[in-house]
């Protein structure tokens, strides 16, 4: 019975100086999909460099270009959906702020007039209360 190893090797990249790098993609127009050695931040101070991968042939640059612009326009798509439904709720936000204004409005009405009418109740109870004792023939004095 045969044995097969499913370990797999990670290659690790040094530059001349001891740098170790770890591999990066390009998404450049000639170079899309090749992996490159990254030193972080800085550059490696040697001029080491070296394509991890083969050059692509003119198909597979054509082709890696179309998805990458495809991908692009459905990435602007939906940031312009997100920002349209953003516009939207910005909307319905002062919408419903105008609603509360109103009701705000409202409220303050009805509380003005309701203290009138309280008032106006006991003015009248007032009328009533010195018109009965008017009638009845008690003296104010």
């Amino acid at each position: 019975m045969a044995s097969s190893d499913s370990t797999s090797t990670i290659k690790t990249l040094m530059c001349y100086c001891g740098k170790e790098a770890c591999l990066r993609t390009s998404w450049t127009n000639n170079n899309s999909g090749r992996r490159f050695p990254w030193f972080g931040d800085v550059a490696s101070g040697c001029g080491f460099f070296v394509w991890e991968d083969p050059p692509m042939c003119t198909r597979a640059k054509k082709i890696i270009f179309w998805l990458l612009h495809k991908l692009n326009k459905i990435e602007e798509f939906s940031e312009m959906r997100n920002k349209v439904n953003l516009l939207h709720k910005m909307e319905e936000v002062a919408e419903m702020k105008k609603k509360v204004n109103f009701l705000h409005k409202c409220l303050v009405v009805t509380l003005i007039l309701l203290r009138l009418m309280r008032s106006k109740v006991a003015a009248d109870t007032l009328v009533d209360e010195v018109g009965t004792t008017w009638e009845s023939g008690l003296s104010l004095e």
